[in-house]
């Protein structure tokens, strides 16, 4: 029996998670020389203070967007639960970075703006979810990529 052809969406994924991944990653060793312009929060900063403040996220969210990419290009299962660690590490990210702009006026209004600011990406978490684990032509394909041993850890 042959294998169900990898779904369009996750194709694009592929493509999209490895070029992003690797701007993301690229930004990095540019800053570190201090080539380009860089701004946080559309405000102009140094390319140590972009370092500093938006390195780490970048070389995190870099990382897993390269890995993604990899795993789906080669086929692996665990491909989909990368994925979702990504959605909801961005809706994470985005939560934390509200609660903590707004925290300094207003605790109750930082929680009730970190709610509002990740309601976008909830829902994307929540689609996500559906597309990889509840479509039936993407739960074939992935059904298809590794047979899973019984009692693996």
């Amino acid at each position: 029996m042959q294998s169900p052809e990898r779904p369009i969406l996750i194709t694009v994924g592929m493509y999209a998670s490895g070029a992003f991944g690797a701007l993301c990653l690229l930004a990095l060793p540019l800053a570190a020389i201090g080539i380009g312009q860089y701004s946080i929060d559309e405000e102009q900063v140094s390319p140590n203070d972009f370092l500093i403040h938006a390195g780490p996220i970048f070389a995190i969210i870099g990382g897993i967007l390269v890995v993604i990419s990899f795993a789906i290009a080669s086929r692996k299962e665990w491909s989909r639960s990368l994925m979702m660690i990504f959605w909801l590490a961005t809706t994470a990210s985005a939560a934390t970075r509200t609660f903590v702009q707004i925290n300094a006026v207003s605790r109750e209004a930082a929680v009730i703006a970190a709610l509002f600011a990740s309601c976008p990406s909830l829902i994307a978490v929540a689609v996500a979810w559906w597309y990889l684990y509840r479509k039936p032509n993407v739960v074939a394909y992935y059904a298809s990529l590794e047979p899973r041993e019984s009692g693996a850890v």
